[in-house]
């Protein structure tokens, strides 16, 4: 049987030529320039209901970043594969997360780093399956991080709401409409709802219905708080009222759910660490047995009934740390 380390290094050769050639094949084709003119001046003509869609997930259309993987675009071939409403998730999760970088340039990001986890463990302990589990894992560990960026934001954007209101209330009562009090709100806040509302006044610049741009908002910041507050807005210009008193109630109801919230996440915490450490307490056990005895966790890592059990524990603990954290996790 061939060698782990001499099969793992033709993997990584292999991929590295495969994305090399994607890149210079992108870079090179002869229809690459004259399509990103076209994207651009699409988008400009077609604006604002040509625009809606981009700037629902975020994507800023003067923005034009250069970096090394600028030039290169996966979706023609990829695409083929995933289908283009893979690319446009994956497009709304990172703007949603705030994540600087492109479709994809994520996606090579992802792999590279994937096959470098594998080479790494291969390394460290010459085991195939345990670098196929880590290619596996370190491939698909993008997910969780980018679900607990997302949720950090949306939980910083909301416990901004209710002092953004509060400011845009002031500035409603002084004489100004609702986006001149956004606009004086944006200067006094700091980010990510004032980033979030200065989009929310370019839509809106750009032709854009103010609804629809409050829309576009809840479209990439899907709070709670949030919808309360494009709900009240759009019922107040349907059938009118005080917007100020609205708005300043809705604040208000925001700061009650979040003092709530609070008080339930305090409650909460010790079942989340007792989760946590139940979970985290058999690898530990398992990693410092290891490094006491080797040979002692031989017949469990060196055999394939062995895998089987290992396989088996982890479901079971993923299993069961699941099913607390939901029972802790307490929604309003």
């Amino acid at each position: 049987m061939a060698d782990p380390i001499f099969i793992i290094l033709i993997f990584c050769v292999l991929f590295f030529f495969i994305v090399a050639g994607m890149a210079v094949g992108s870079l090179t084709s002869p229809q690459q320039g004259d399509s990103k003119i076209k994207s651009r001046l699409s988008r400009l003509t077609a604006a604002p209901e040509g625009l809606k869609g981009e700037l629902a997930t975020g994507v800023k259309v003067e923005q034009e970043r250069k970096s090394l993987l600028s030039g290169i675009d996966l979706k023609p071939v990829l695409g083929k594969f995933t289908g283009e409403a893979y690319f446009a998730n994956v497009e709304q999760d990172l703007a949603r997360a705030d994540i600087p970088l492109r479709v994809s340039e994520f996606l090579i990001v992802r792999a590279v780093l994937a096959v470098i986890a594998a080479g790494v463990v291969l390394a460290l302990t010459r085991n195939l399956i345990f670098a196929m589990l880590a290619l596996a894992i370190a491939g698909f560990l993008h997910a969780p991080l980018i679900h607990i960026k997302k949720a950090m934001r949306i939980k910083k954007f909301t416990n901004q709401l209710a002092e953004f209101l509060v400011l845009v209330v002031n500035s409603l009562r002084a004489g100004q409409s609702f986006m001149q009090g956004c606009s004086v709100a944006v200067n006094e806040s700091p980010n990510p709802i004032s980033a979030e509302f200065k989009q929310v006044i370019k839509e809106v610049n750009l032709g854009m219905a103010e609804a629809d741009s409050l829309e576009n908002l809840l479209n990439r910041v899907p709070s709670e708080e949030l919808k309360i507050v494009v709900s009240g807005y759009i019922i107040q210009r349907k059938v009118g009222g005080n917007l100020a008193e609205i708005l300043e109630k809705t604040a208000e109801t925001i700061r009650e759910r979040i003092k709530i919230q609070g008080q339930i996440n305090t409650l909460t915490t010790q079942g989340k660490l007792s989760g946590g450490i139940v979970a985290a307490l058999p690898f530990a056990i398992a990693f410092a047995v290891s490094a006491i005895n080797p040979e002692y966790m031989q017949p469990l890592l060196g055999t394939i009934p062995g895998y089987v059990v290992c396989a088996f524990a982890i479901g079971m603990q993923l299993t069961g740390a699941f099913i607390i954290w939901r029972i802790v996790d307490i929604e309003i």
